[in-house]
């Protein structure tokens, strides 16, 4: 085990670390205040201060002492303390890092001719982890089979499998099971839209927020546990949307509010498995089969249907993307009217199992006025 500081690793260095113990919580600052004539402290709540990382280190053997010494220059220079916090991840918490430099002075015991020991103590001002890209269950080609070994190849240029490398060019292969659909062309999209989820790291942040809620006049801007909310991290150069999974409120002071945002995936056994189930029981009695149970459930043929990625899929002729405005997302189309002008917004949906769809859509109607015609 060792750790990486600054995207260089111990093991490169030439010395072998482990992480000594772990601080559960960061320092915690009390805020309180002595009332005379009063038994007690007046509690003003408290708040987290800064975090120490503790790591005991060896260099390996050496030839010389000559050649030890050498190796501690090296390490001086990369842990230098003067250059500011750096990135800091220990191979035993591999998911998170921590913004860090050493705060204590480094001595080395000489333990034979040419090895030595030493400890690191870092500092963290920024008690918190951030997150690191969970790739475990990265897949970046999804195999599909339907019904009796049903395949979309036909209509794929002739390959049973859908591809997404926009993470990664690595080749990794799974399978998922669709052996509830008859249709390929359903089968596809479906495969399609799980492969993009599964195509993209795991992803959990731990970071300080400010409820804005509390302040006059931006009431609106409350948020609750389950609320999805999108986080632009600059540092792994990603856009993505999380959940609030949990959140740790400072009733005295809302700005440092905690909260912990989670990607969370679903597994690839678990696509569609609530409908799978339902049709798996339902079917054994051979009143309908799976194919009609999953007829029964709204499925959206419409691509990009919430105007997430703006005009993409649609022919459009006179409307634009509200991008603050969304309903069951964050956007939605718009459209101004003009007296005896016709504007239109269109999409042609492909898989075809049923004779007829519905079309449902949510309309503002605020402020229309009848036209002449």
């Amino acid at each position: 085990m060792g750790f990486s500081y600054n995207g260089i690793s111990s093991q490169s260095m030439k010395i072998r670390a482990h992480l000594t113990g772990w601080q559960v919580s960061p320092t915690l600052r009390s805020n309180t205040e002595t009332v005379p004539g009063k038994a007690g402290l007046a509690d003003f709540g408290a708040d987290s201060g800064e975090r120490y990382v503790d790591v005991s280190c060896n260099v390996y053997p050496q030839r010389t002492f000559t050649d030890m010494v050498a190796i501690l220059d090296r390490v001086a220079a990369w842990l230098d303390p003067t250059a500011g916090t750096k990135q800091l991840i220990l191979d035993d918490v591999p998911d998170r890092y921590f913004m860090a430099r050493l705060s204590d002075t480094v001595d080395c015991e000489r333990l034979l001719r040419a090895a030595g020991a030493f400890s690191l103590r870092f500092l963290c001002p920024d008690p918190f982890a951030y997150a690191l890209d969970d790739t475990r269950s990265l897949v970046t080609r999804l195999y599909a089979y339907g019904k009796d070994g049903m395949t979309f190849a036909s209509i794929n240029n002739g390959r049973e499998y859908v591809e997404d490398f926009s993470y990664t060019s690595e080749v990794r292969i799974s399978t998922l099971d669709c052996s509830n659909f008859t249709n390929p062309y359903q089968m596809l999209e479906f495969a399609q839209m799980r492969l993009a989820q599964y195509a993209k790291p795991r992803i959990s942040y731990v970071l300080s927020a400010m409820d804005l809620s509390a302040l006059t006049g931006y009431e609106h801007e409350a948020w609750d546990l389950g609320d999805i909310v999108t986080v632009d991290d600059k540092d792994l150069n990603l856009s993505v949307k999380t959940r609030v999974v949990r959140r740790q409120y400072n009733l005295q002071e809302p700005w440092k509010t905690v909260l912990e945002l989670s990607t969370t995936l679903r597994e690839l056994g678990d696509s569609s498995a609530q409908w799978d189930k339902a049709a798996d029981m339902l079917a054994s009695t051979d009143v309908i089969d799976r194919q009609e149970v999953k007829d029964l459930v709204p499925f959206n043929h419409l691509r990009n249907s919430r105007a997430d990625s703006g005009m993409n899929y649609w022919l459009n002729s006179g409307f634009e993307v509200d991008a603050t405005n969304g309903v069951s997302g964050t956007a939605c189309f718009k459209a101004a009217g003009v007296s005896g002008m016709t504007k239109s917004l269109a999409q042609t949906v492909y898989p075809a199992s049923r004779s007829s769809y519905t079309f449902s859509a949510q309309i503002a109607s605020e402020d229309l006025k009848k036209g002449p015609n």
